[in-house]
């Protein structure tokens, strides 16, 4: 849930969510994964009603983890799906995954095809694309990563990615488009 769109917040919880996340639910998390709903509300106001795994700093984001879907049904009743109005979002975005540096800290470049997303869309990508990097050791801490805006990613980004994110394509629900590549800079 959160207050407001701005991508680098947005970013910066979702990195730490997964970071901060017990090892023990991993496994669970990556298993419920798909059932991602973003809602529009101020986790300020509902904290103390709701069991959020994660809460930024200012309060403009939670995270809620895996959980029976009765769980939540209040809080989707009482707030309503995030807009999926038109994207429009920065070229770049530069982050570091928060924590503790590890050893040989790189530097990593996130392609994002933005071509035809809604914000919904771009949202469930992204999110997917960032909890599931950490969650696979494919992001550490103090990594440093680029987050970088394209209409669609190319084949040689493709072929040089660590891991990319494929789902239907939204021009032709029959093939499959590439929305996320994650390659070493570094």
């Amino acid at each position: 849930m959160f207050r407001r769109f701005h991508l680098a917040s947005l970013a910066e919880s979702a990195l730490r969510f997964a970071v901060e996340l017990d090892p023990d639910r991993h496994g669970p998390w990556l298993r419920t994964f798909t059932r991602t709903f973003f809602l529009a509300g101020n986790p300020a106001n509902l904290r103390h009603r709701f069991p959020f795994a994660y809460v930024a700093p200012d309060e403009s984001v939670a995270w809620c983890g895996p959980a029976p879907a009765a769980d939540f049904t209040g809080l989707r009743r009482m707030l309503k799906v995030f807009p999926s109005g038109r994207l429009v979002v920065q070229d770049e975005l530069q982050l570091r995954v928060p924590g503790d540096d590890h050893d040989g800290s790189g530097v990593r470049r996130l392609l994002v095809a933005t071509a035809g997303l809604s914000i919904a869309s771009y949202l469930v990508h992204l999110n997917h694309a960032l909890v599931e990097a950490v969650l696979g050791n494919l992001l550490q801490p103090g990594d440093r990563l680029l987050v970088k805006h394209v209409p669609e990613i190319d084949d040689t980004a493709l072929e040089s990615a660590d891991a990319i994110r494929v789902h239907r394509d939204l021009a032709d629900p029959r093939l499959l488009r590439a929305y996320v590549s994650l390659s070493r800079v570094l």
